[in-house]
């Protein structure tokens, strides 16, 4: 935000220094990941890619290696960039974020953090302490696609998805997009469509009418309102098929 010279702040506060909230723990059928844990170490963590693949596949689309490097999970989330992908993300794995201040903490669903453009239900005196996430079911699988001028650019449009493997077919799909309006959205009407093709290929027409069941996509410079919502249809329709391809080889016994 300083550097785009959107925010010009009288006082900086270094939290670098409070280690406890780094690091990626898992507790049961939850994994916690610190708000100072940086996206390499997210993208390089074991717990990660067994438990959370999504987030494994998400983190190299995240800007280029140097902003990984210092980037950080809780700043992604307190940012709430509408094109990044560590909010969506975040959304569709039904993430629960702590947040605290001097004199509590609360916990929020990712679902209703985030409020529009850059922003969040984060009150002024409280920082992200950390993301509680459940672990993937064993026949969960996850799946993300996204359009953007080049590698690491930000997200004309992009699409996360999962989905249950029963029987080699998807069950319980669901999609949210980003980059396509002020915050992540989740594409229930696409989501239902997909899941009662039952197999079937669904044409990308069909799909963007019911994208815009659930938003009007917003335009942004040269990208029109139906160019997002052509752009988000075809993201969909690749999410759908990379997820039936992942389904085909899928064993629902044992995942």
């Amino acid at each position: 935000m300083m550097n785009f010279r959107m925010a010009s702040p009288e006082v900086l506060i270094d939290i670098n220094q409070c280690r406890d909230l780094a690091g990626i723990t898992k507790h049961g059928d939850r994994v916690t990941i610190g708000a100072l844990t940086r996206h390499r170490d997210t993208g390089a963590s074991d717990i990660i890619a067994e438990h959370l693949p999504l987030l494994s596949e998400a983190v190299p689309h995240i800007a280029y290696m140097a902003v990984r490097n210092r980037g950080t999970f809780g700043g992604s989330v307190a940012l709430a960039d509408p094109a990044a992908e560590i909010p969506a993300c975040a959304v569709l794995l039904e993430a629960v974020f702590v947040l605290g201040s001097k004199s509590e903490m609360r916990r929020v669903p990712a679902s209703e953090f985030f409020q529009g453009y850059y922003a969040t239900t984060l009150r002024a005196d409280e920082i992200v302490l950390a993301a509680e996430i459940p672990a993937r079911q064993s026949n969960e699988i996850f799946v993300l696609h996204e359009l953007s001028r080049q590698q690491g650019h930000f997200a004309i449009a992009g699409v996360a998805g999962r989905a249950r493997v029963v029987n080699s077919a998807l069950q319980q799909v669901r999609m949210v997009a980003f980059g396509i309006s002020d915050q992540p959205i989740g594409l229930r009407a696409a989501s239902d469509l997909i899941e009662q093709s039952c197999g079937r290929d669904v044409i990308p027409g069909d799909i963007k009418k019911a994208i815009l069941e659930d938003v009007q996509p917003e335009a942004v410079g040269e990208y029109t309102s139906d160019m997002k919502a052509h752009l988000a249809a075809v993201l969909v329709g690749r999410a759908v098929n990379d997820m039936r391809s992942r389904a085909a080889a899928f064993d629902d016994q044992d995942g």
